[in-house]
């Protein structure tokens, strides 16, 4: 535009000029008057003005491009991210702690105190009424009398082999078939997990001898027996750690699938064991720690499945590096290129102040040449008036 418009003003002069050249040089030939040097020679210096002018401008300034950064795959990135679960982390609450202790301590106290309201249920309600009446007095199983009886024979869950089944019932009861048989022995088995001993561990009996030599019959009795009282606090710990857990945690769809509960419930079941240890009399609780296996399992599955979805995301993170380093690569060369950019920008408006000044002494010259001119045609052209008239009144007195 710059160029455009300074041609325009160049041709403009030029046309101005080459009429009043015109017009002087019908002036000269009509009066016979001689060229002034300063008139000879202003149509080189304008030229000379014009070419240097021209010289200084550029017709190649260009601004220079940004290139642009890919980050298109920007919204590929956020589609893979997996979605984390965070209702399977533990978000532990500052009562649960008390609360797990509590359960487990009542849980051990229930089994505690059921130990007499048991005992008095199998000894005076089961212990002498045969199977006709609800009991399992005169039984096979219960020939043996004394301590370790139930140790030394058929009361073995698991080794039903050893029972004497033609002659289960005493010989003064009806005849049985080996269904009613079973049947009695297992309810046997059941009453007597209410008694003060209760019943072997399934199992045991493969290891008779070895648990009648190594221990007594107190450490037996607590150690390596089940007693019904002991499974009514396996029964009664998870039941309050899941009511517990469903009033706190009413909204989370993984309320009973994740670390919390899983472990609150273990723990408590863990309390009820060592407190029923401590207590008088004591037990060791196998039907808590049998109770401990599907939470032990829900916490395996729990943990799998968060290991799962952390190595998705840790291998996502590690592409989604890989592609980091790559942006970075690009933004590196980018704000290279920038810098780069800047600089050309900074040089081309150096480079067009240059011309710009430039062009405004040009301009003003050229001005100043144009006064300087007009003022030399004006002196001229009054010199010549001048003689026009002194010619008109010579010719005047002539005639006359």
């Amino acid at each position: 535009m710059n160029d455009n418009k300074l041609n325009d003003f160049s041709e403009n002069i030029d046309e101005m000029l080459k009429g009043q050249d015109d017009y002087l040089k019908k002036l000269e030939q009509e009066y016979k008057i001689e060229k002034e040097a300063t008139i000879q020679n202003f149509n080189r210096e304008k030229s000379l003005l014009k070419s240097e002018l021209e010289a200084y401008l550029t017709s190649n300034i260009m601004i220079p491009q940004i290139p642009a950064l890919e980050i298109d795959n920007w919204q590929q990135i956020c589609k893979e991210w997996p979605e984390m679960n965070y209702d399977l982390f533990p978000r532990w609450k500052s009562a649960d702690i008390p609360v797990m202790v509590i359960v487990g301590a009542i849980g051990a106290l229930i089994s505690n105190q059921l130990f007499e309201p048991f005992k008095d249920i199998h000894d005076k309600k089961w212990a002498y009424k045969d199977f006709y009446h609800g009991g399992h007095k005169g039984e096979i199983i219960d020939e043996m009398r004394g301590k370790f009886h139930r140790l030394k024979h058929g009361h073995d869950l698991f080794n039903p082999m050893e029972v004497n089944w033609d002659e289960y019932f005493p010989s003064s009861s009806p005849k049985a078939v080996i269904g009613k048989k079973i049947f009695a022995w297992l309810r046997h088995l059941f009453q007597d997990t209410f008694s003060s001993e209760g019943i072997p561990l399934p199992g045991s009996s493969y290891l008779r001898n070895t648990i009648l030599d190594a221990a007594n019959y107190d450490i037996y009795k607590t150690v390596l027996t089940i007693k019904m009282r002991d499974v009514s606090t396996a029964v009664f710990v998870p039941l309050a750690m899941t009511a517990y857990i469903y009033g706190t945690e009413r909204d989370n769809k993984e309320k009973f699938f994740n670390y919390r509960y899983t472990t609150l419930t273990i723990g408590a079941l863990a309390i009820s064991v060592i407190i029923g240890l401590l207590l008088q009399p004591p037990s060791f609780n196998h039907a808590a720690l049998l109770a401990m296996i599907p939470y032990l399992v829900t916490l395996f599955k729990v943990n799998q499945r968060v290991n799962r979805l952390l190595e998705e995301r840790f291998r996502i993170i590690g592409n989604n590096d890989k592609i980091l380093e790559n942006q970075q690569q690009v933004l590196v060369k980018g704000y290279r290129q920038i810098d780069l950019n800047q600089q050309s920008l900074k040089d081309s408006f150096n480079q067009l102040k240059r011309i710009a000044d430039s062009s405004h002494l040009l301009i003003n010259t050229c001005f100043e040449e144009c006064n300087s001119i007009l003022e030399e045609q004006e002196e001229f052209l009054r010199d010549l008036e001048e003689k026009f008239i002194e010619e008109e009144k010579e010719l005047c007195l002539y005639q006359y």
